[in-house]
């Protein structure tokens, strides 16, 4: 965030051809600002789902050994599914800030390049990511069949309270159509759509496992003929689940201004899954058109208080190791300093120059060079 909002690339007028037309900051070209705004959203929508595991991990220490058992195979299965969901995610969003940063990001002082080596190991620490998601998608086959023999399941599945009813209809929980994009804006309208989507994929998924029963699979068999829709009833599960944490910790924020923001974020978590991930069945093309220009809206509101949101974390510099994300956003001071210290940098000139450099330079051209 530090190091788009100093660094300045591209001129606010192409029309000019004077080389010393201002630049703008790369912060403000909206698919950078884009691009680091949602890793921001989804850092913070994590968090709060992480706060929300830990809160049900201390309430289980409290009930009774039946309602134990039942709570810690729901945060079992959850835990499994975010943990795979999560992980993968994160180190998807760090090596795309790694790309915002252009060239400076490749650097090991960056922070940035190390960090999503060091990383990226916690993706496969337990095997596959996979086989993460695929463990809760059994909790969830599980979990819908006993909703549809009525027995009450976890509030984080209560978009399967009512299919045990024979005269559910799947569209009764599709959001009423918007009129206009403002009415994305809203994380609470998002989360509707977020609560259909997880309730069609999770019976798509279902009704594929029962019909491979039905045709003499045994049950591996045939949970695997339908893995891969298992993992996309995951996926929409996951977000729902975040995304309703999400809404419920900003709810219970006191100060009003710090709300406001934290809502904008939410909004823009919910509103970047829509765009980015694949919601075939559940928004037709105008009401993407209506995400992306409540995208583009809430872009321009959060663009001040990026800074905030980053610091609000509380990283030190020491333990953020960052030369172009330090607190002061000195970043090319830092980058100087870097290099200085660079084991090529402490003689001049470098090892190597004079006997491979030197010769093949042709100084005649060099002096003839631009004068500008």
């Amino acid at each position: 965030m530090r190091y788009s909002l100093v660094r300045q690339q591209g001129f606010e007028d192409t029309s000019t051809s004077s080389y010393k037309t201002p630049e703008r900051h790369i912060i403000d070209h909206q698919v950078q600002q884009y691009r680091i705004f949602k890793q921001l959203a989804i850092a913070y929508a994590f968090k709060f789902s992480g706060q929300w595991m830990s809160a049900k991990q201390k309430e289980t220490k409290k009930g009774d050994d039946q309602q134990i058992l039942q709570e810690l195979k729901e945060i079992a299965a959850t835990g499994a599914g975010l943990k795979g969901l999560c992980t993968y995610m994160a180190w998807e969003g760090i090596e795309d800030c790694r790309k915002c940063c252009g060239g400076n990001g490749y650097l090991m002082v960056s922070g940035i390049a190390p960090l999503a080596q060091d990383y990226v190991w916690q993706i496969t620490a337990e095997g596959d990511y996979m086989v993460m998601l695929l463990q809760l998608a059994r909790f969830l086959l599980s979990t819908y069949q006993d909703a549809v023999k009525g027995i009450p399941v976890s509030d984080q599945c209560n978009y399967l309270t009512h299919i045990h009813d024979p005269s559910f209809q799947v569209s009764s929980l599709l959001p009423p159509r918007a009129k206009h994009y403002n009415e994305f804006l809203n994380p609470s309208y998002l989360l509707l759509f977020f609560k259909f989507r997880a309730l069609i994929n999770l019976k798509d998924f279902a009704s594929a496992y029962v019909q491979a029963i039905n045709g003499g699979a045994s049950k591996d068999d045939a949970i695997n003929s339908c893995a891969l829709s298992g993992t996309h009833a995951v996926r929409a599960h996951c977000f729902y689940f975040v995304l309703r944490n999400f809404i419920s910790a900003v709810a219970n924020v006191t100060d009003q201004p710090v709300k406001e923001v934290l809502n904008q974020v939410c909004t823009l978590f919910g509103l970047c899954i829509m765009i980015d991930d694949n919601w075939a069945g559940c928004l037709d093309h105008e009401h993407i058109v209506m995400a992306k220009d409540a995208c583009s809206h809430i872009l321009r509101q959060l663009r001040p208080n990026g800074i905030g949101l980053v610091d609000a974390f509380d990283i030190p510099d020491r333990v953020l190791c960052s030369a172009i994300g330090n607190y002061d956003g000195n970043i090319y001071e830092a980058l100087y300093e870097s290099a200085k210290k660079a084991t090529l940098n402490q003689v001049d000139p470098y090892v190597g120059y004079k006997e491979v450099v030197a010769p093949r330079l042709d100084l005649e051209v060099l002096k003839s060079r631009s004068k500008l």
